[in-house]
């Protein structure tokens, strides 16, 4: 288990396991349960290597093998995060009833500053549990940092939308 897998190496075995496994591979065969067993395996191996190779998926793939994550990605947050998130969330809705593009700019350099110190902090975290020391702790910080990335994501998701509605609208 590593949240900072050698790329490389896992996209050199994703297209050798994809090779050997291929359906094409096998289409000659007059065994229905045979072709079924290949066309499985292989679809195991492209969402595997899809998980493993996303930054985000791979955490919350961690994350819930080791019971730290829910189905529901749900789990305390700080309430220091969450009162700059208010804050930012007032932001927005005063830039829906008030329109003004320096704004917006405003609030997104916002999100870029504090999804690129999670991202600073969670390469961090990832190194110290490469190293396993305190692997419980740096795993529940991890989770906290995977769920902060999400809920900033999720504001930038309705902010983004918002600006595109109202672009077209004009």
């Amino acid at each position: 288990m590593s949240f900072m897998p050698d790329l490389s190496l896992l996209r050199k075995n994703y297209y050798k396991q994809s090779r050997e496994t291929h359906p094409d591979h096998f289409s000659s065969s007059s065994d229905d349960g045979s072709q079924h067993e290949v066309l499985s395996k292989s679809g195991d191996i492209n969402a595997a290597y899809r998980t493993l190779s996303d930054e985000n998926l791979r955490t919350k793939y961690i994350l819930e093998g080791v019971g730290l994550l829910g189905e529901t990605e749900t789990a305390p947050v700080d309430q220091d995060f969450l009162m700059e998130m208010m804050e930012i969330n007032e932001l927005i809705e005063e830039l829906q009833s008030d329109p003004d593009d320096k704004n917006y700019k405003a609030i997104m350099e916002t999100l870029d500053s504090k999804h690129s110190d999670l991202d600073t902090l969670m390469k961090e975290k990832a190194v110290c549990f490469e190293n396993q020391s305190n692997t419980e702790n740096i795993l529940e910080d991890i989770r906290d940092i995977y769920l902060k990335t999400r809920y900033l994501l999720r504001i930038r998701e309705n902010i983004t939308n918002f600006a595109s509605s109202l672009k077209e609208g004009l």
